[in-house]
């Protein structure tokens, strides 16, 4: 189903043949922009993925470094493990976008 985002119209249900230059415009911005947030969650999770392997690392060299902490790097690598498998499944899960049944 589409609606109109214009005040003064209410459109319920249009066909393809009933689509405006406008409200085609309006669904071509709506797929550009959806493309650029799937870009730019793609792009914030290698941002993570870079500070993760710094991160990591640096934890990882203190506690090689101070042997008596050395168990206990292993607490935050973890859960900034899981933090970025979260970020990744977000950033690359596949997107559901339904058409409308009249458009299809």
């Amino acid at each position: 189903m589409l609606h109109s985002t214009r005040p003064s119209q209410s459109i319920d249900l249009i066909t393809m043949d009933e689509l405006s230059a406008i409200e085609l415009e309006e669904l071509e911005e709506e797929k550009k922009e959806r493309a650029v947030k799937e870009a730019l969650a793609k792009f914030n999770f290698f941002l993570h993925l870079t500070a993760w392997l710094s991160g990591c690392s640096f934890i990882l060299i203190m506690g090689i470094l101070l042997p008596r902490a050395l168990p206990y790097v292993f607490i935050p690598i973890g859960l900034w493990t899981v933090g970025l498998a979260y970020h990744g499944f977000k950033a690359f899960r596949p997107k559901r976008f339904e058409l409308p049944e009249e458009l299809e």
